[in-house]
């Protein structure tokens, strides 16, 4: 797949999971710190590691089909590496008892619980993906990319420290060059460039 305005890195981690990140270079992913807009597709059977890397991407879609689990303490392992991004996407409580019970779980549920955002049938995937992207490219980059880290700002600081740094990043924001196109397109009503 081909996605104009964006760098796109396509990495095949796993049989059945492929990984889009859209981006810019020299950019931050969430684990290495890259920034970046992260769209995982999940198709096949999901478990472990693959589970991790589910937790800490943007947005995330899969077919219905897709089998999810937390085979380790089956295994006579603990899913050390994992636990922290997972328990940040789905919470403790059932953190616990997905990964001390090992049961499979379906797309439905983790829709349900916060950790897929769509899900379609395996036929239609692409659409889906596509619909996606297209969301993602009516925005400027540097502007989804601020939108991203402020997310990730709110959860650490208190009311009053995200309220001004609100005031400083819009301020900022609105100085800039895709602001000016995006603003200007909105009241011409043209699509910007």
């Amino acid at each position: 797949m081909n996605f104009p305005k964006f760098n796109t890195i396509t990495t095949a981690v796993q049989p059945n999971y492929l990984a889009v990140a859209l981006n810019r270079p020299k950019k931050r992913n969430a684990i290495t710190q890259e920034m970046m807009i992260e769209l995982q597709i999940v198709n096949g059977v999901l478990m472990g590691d693959g589970m991790g890397l589910f937790s800490v991407v943007d947005i995330v879609i899969a077919t219905e089909e897709v089998e999810l689990r937390f085979p380790e303490v089956h295994l006579v392992l603990a899913p050390a590496l994992i636990s922290h991004f997972v328990m940040k996407k789905i919470g403790l409580l059932l953190c616990k008892r997905l990964m001390l019970t090992g049961e499979y779980f379906s797309v439905p549920q983790a829709k349900q619980w916060g950790f897929v955002d769509d899900f379609e049938k395996k036929e239609v995937l692409n659409s889906l993906t596509a619909k996606y992207i297209t969301l993602l490219q009516k925005g400027a980059l540097k502007t989804l990319i601020e939108c991203k880290t402020r997310l990730q700002l709110i959860a650490l600081h208190s009311i009053d420290q995200n309220l001004l740094y609100a005031a400083q990043l819009l301020t900022q924001l609105l100085q800039s060059e895709e602001a000016h196109e995006g603003l200007s397109s909105f009241l011409t009503k043209t699509p910007p460039s």
